[in-house]
């Protein structure tokens, strides 16, 4: 979810910055969560696993705070939207 090799360097840089913003979010995310976030889904199970909230209450903090990033805005989808939509797959291998 936060960025993979083979991206350009305008969406890099914008993975960097999402990585940014998630760490002030959340600031018990660590260098090697952030390495191995894929996706949404499991963003919102470390969110739910450390702060021991629901499932929705997770899901729903994720999904606003991805809103509020400009992630999860549809037809205009990011690198890290379109990341979260192919589950994390590395380029040329959908999931």
């Amino acid at each position: 979810m936060f960025g993979y090799a083979g991206e350009r360097s305008d969406e890099l840089r914008g993975m960097v910055a999402a990585r940014i913003a998630a760490r002030v979010k959340w600031p018990f995310l660590t260098t090697l969560d952030m390495s191995m976030i894929h996706n949404q889904v499991q963003l919102s199970g470390v969110v739910r696993d450390r702060t021991g909230t629901s499932k929705k209450d997770a899901e729903n903090d994720v999904r606003s705070w991805m809103i509020g990033q400009g992630l999860a805005v549809s037809g205009n989808a990011t690198a890290l939207q379109r990341w979260n939509d192919d589950g994390g797959a590395a380029p040329g291998q959908r999931v």
